[in-house]
């Protein structure tokens, strides 16, 4: 019988929440003070118990990626007010733009104070578009999180922004996937409207550090603070 630590209950839910998390975020964020051949241990601990199950990554991670079993499910959901619906599967697609998603929680996670609610719980009544996440502070401002890992074009991004417009949300932040899609997103906003609060940041730049967030009225530093 396996004792369930803090982070291991941490791993359940972000599974849960998330779909599924990669091996290596998992031995970076959930077990991180720990060495190597322990994280991989207490990971196949809670496998032998019959909590997960490791998948292939369909060659995008080659340590594989976590997903729960049936029990996992049951115990992540056991005080939960709301249930997310779990994929059966998952195609390469959602595994190369949910694990970005996934990495972006858990590194805003580090900076900021706040509560994460994950896509599949964003209520489209509430909302006029629905974000790949939000962040909710406990001043109550929210920030949503975009994740663009692919060009929408031009009239789409226009279309989504103006639908924001009615959505109560301190920022709207998108996160650029790669240096080639911070320019194509920083290109759509520069030629879009001014008066909403659309911020830009590269990944790569956040995954390491805390970067001034580019908006056409000008930078802002929000990684720096705890709470907004």
């Amino acid at each position: 019988m396996i004792e369930l630590q803090t982070r291991d209950l941490l791993l359940i839910n972000l599974t849960y929440e998330q779909q599924f998390l990669c091996v290596g975020q998992a031995h970076e964020f959930v077990y991180r003070d720990m060495e190597k051949r322990r994280k991989q241990t207490r990971i196949l601990e809670l496998e032998r118990a019959g909590f997960i199950r490791r998948e292939r990554g369909l060659g995008y991670d080659r340590a594989g990626i976590i997903r729960l079993t049936q029990s996992g499910i049951k115990l992540a959901e056991n005080d939960r007010a709301e249930r997310i619906p779990q994929l059966r599967s998952l195609s390469i697609q959602t595994l190369l733009h949910d694990s970005i998603v996934t990495a972006v929680r858990l590194r805003l996670a580090q900076l900021w104070t706040a509560t994460w609610i994950p896509e599949r719980l964003i209520k489209g009544d509430s909302f006029a578009y629905v974000p790949d996440g939000m962040l909710v502070f406990a001043s109550g401002s929210i920030v949503a999180v975009e994740i663009e890992n692919s060009p929408k074009g031009p009239k789409r991004f226009r279309e989504v922004q103006e639908r924001w417009r009615s959505n109560p949300v301190k920022l709207c932040l998108y996160v650029a996937s790669s240096v080639v899609m911070y320019r194509i997103v920083k290109k759509y906003m520069e030629s879009g409207p001014k008066d909403l609060a659309f911020g830009l940041v590269n990944w790569r730049e956040l995954e390491k550090g805390t970067p001034y967030v580019w908006m056409p009225q000008g930078n802002i530093d929000i990684f720096s603070r705890r709470e907004l």
